[in-house]
């Protein structure tokens, strides 16, 4: 029971760094057969030697190039674009000699369009007698579109902040 508990969670930590490896190796632009370096922080110790003892599996699954696992407290690297895998991992992958203007173009459309949405929302909370005329429940699903909206467009934020250090470094 033990040992197929631990092949599971292998699994699930290589499949899971994996696929956001290949879903941004597709936003950035990069060609198929491109296998560009890739990084790994884990801030949990167990699991980062598990995804040094895997980094090749890791590689192979995630179509990327040679994989370096950071310690917690190693600088980002450079020339590299960040991504969040969840709370404890996080992968950067290098984009030196990448055209990042089409995709900072796109995320620029979308912190336009988050940040409409975000004023939208507001407006609609402030209008006199919101709190007297709209029902609770309605009142409660637009504070949580509103969150929602907010989280998105800080994210989106945070990922055209690191386009533009990307670009500025190469």
């Amino acid at each position: 029971m033990m040992l197929s508990t631990v092949r599971l969670k292998k699994f699930e930590v290589t499949s899971e760094i994996a696929k956001q490896f290949r879903s941004q190796k597709t936003s950035l632009g990069f060609s198929p057969g491109a296998r560009p370096e890739a990084y790994i922080r884990h801030s949990d110790s167990d699991l980062r030697e598990m995804v040094e003892k895997l980094k090749s599996q890791i590689s192979r699954m995630a179509g990327v190039g040679a994989i370096t696992v950071l310690k917690e407290a190693d600088a980002d690297p450079s020339q590299t674009m960040r991504d969040v895998v969840n709370e404890k991992c996080l992968i950067y992958t290098k984009v030196e000699g990448l055209d990042l203007k089409g995709e900072k173009a796109k995320l620029e459309k979308k912190v336009s369009s988050a940040e409409k949405m975000v004023e939208s929302y507001k407006q609609k909370m402030a209008v006199p007698g919101y709190e007297e005329k709209v029902p609770e429940k309605v009142r409660e699903t637009n504070t949580q579109k509103l969150q929602a909206a907010e989280k998105e467009l800080q994210e989106l934020l945070t990922a055209l902040q690191s386009i533009n250090s990307a670009m500025g470094s190469s």
